[in-house]
């Protein structure tokens, strides 16, 4: 599926009113397009790229209470009861963001265990991708963490309304608040898969009722690795940080292997999906793959597998360097 995220960093209030497809005016339809009569395998949401190199420190806090005073949804109004980004139809008709062939467009995290994010530098996969993760911080259902590997400053409208946000600049001392966390999201995991059954009367944490699982104090739990590669591959030179990098690494396997049931997830991006930067027992257990711009096959059949012989299949080798934020899914 072809598909065209936003890269203004959820910042608009349009973004939460159409549920982080930011399309611009003159863009978007009046009303809902019929589909074409002629089948089609591919389909494209269509977004405004703006800059987004910087981004004030209050820009998150301005954004909440601008969208508390116009109406939007608030925090406490923002739940998880089906945690997917989409495109809301309000009660302005106009707001309805739709791919080309007129059908609303939503990814859902939910029973998703891990996501891989793939994309050359300049594609736009960590401005477009932290579009959508604005419900997902927002809602009190919701445990939001981020690690962001390369230290920047692309999350940093999130520091202040993520339960967990680290940076890692490539100090051991970086690197062991990145271990810290990681295993508390597998030692968590580990202890409802044990005692969910008993707490929630279901085995899968998505099964049992929102207000259940909020009576029990139970979250999703949800992790978001910017520039993963430098986590799974940091240059550790003392011991017990080399231990640290290989208890990581096991204890994200497991998560992404096991974690659906008990509402665990982590979504994992960088640049290329190959075995040097992720690990395969990762990646092959990835559920859901977004990929932005990409240079080779080979690191288009890593993130999204063979497409074979179907030229129809959108390639993210095809994506036109102009088309920054555009992706295959």
């Amino acid at each position: 599926t072809w598909l065209y995220f936003p890269t203004c960093k959820g910042m608009h209030a349009c973004c939460t009113r159409v549920g982080l497809h930011y399309v611009s005016p003159q863009l978007m339809p009046r009303k809902k397009a019929a589909a074409p009569q002629k089948e089609r395998k591919s389909s494209l949401v269509v977004t405004e790229d703006e800059d987004t190199s910087t981004v004030a420190d209050n820009e998150m806090e301005e954004f909440i209470d601008s969208e508390s005073k116009s109406g939007a949804p608030t925090e406490s109004e923002v739940t998880e009861s089906e945690v997917t980004t989409s495109s809301e139809t309000t009660e302005d008709e106009d707001e309805v963001s739709v791919d080309d062939e007129g059908e609303e467009f939503s990814l859902s995290f939910r029973e998703v265990s891990g996501t891989c994010v793939s994309g050359i530098a300049g594609s736009g996969k960590t401005a477009g991708v932290s579009t959508f993760m604005l419900p997902l911080s927002l809602s009190e259902d919701v445990d939001f963490s981020i690690i962001d590997g390369k230290g920047g400053t692309d999350w940093a409208a999130y520091q202040d309304v993520a339960q967990n946000f680290i940076s890692v600049g490539g100090e051991a001392e970086d690197y062991a608040k990145v271990h810290s966390l990681i295993m508390s999201f597998r030692d968590e995991m580990n202890a409802r898969l044990a005692s969910q059954k008993e707490m929630l009367k279901q085995s899968n944490f998505w099964n049992a009722d929102l207000e259940i699982r909020r009576n029990a104090g139970l979250k999703f739990r949800f992790l978001v690795i910017d520039e993963a590669q430098e986590i799974f591959n940091f240059m550790a030179s003392d011991k017990e940080t080399k231990q640290m990098v290989s208890e990581v690494t096991a204890a994200l396997t497991s998560i992404v292997k096991r974690g659906r049931s008990a509402g665990v997830s982590v979504l994992f991006i960088t640049q290329k999906m190959t075995a040097d930067a992720i690990p395969t027992a990762i990646r092959d257990n990835c559920s859901t793959r977004l990929s932005f711009r990409l240079m080779s096959p080979e690191a288009e059949k890593a993130v999204l597998g063979d497409s074979g012989d179907d030229l129809n299949a959108p390639r993210p080798t095809a994506i036109p360097k102009e088309n920054r934020g555009q992706a295959v899914v």
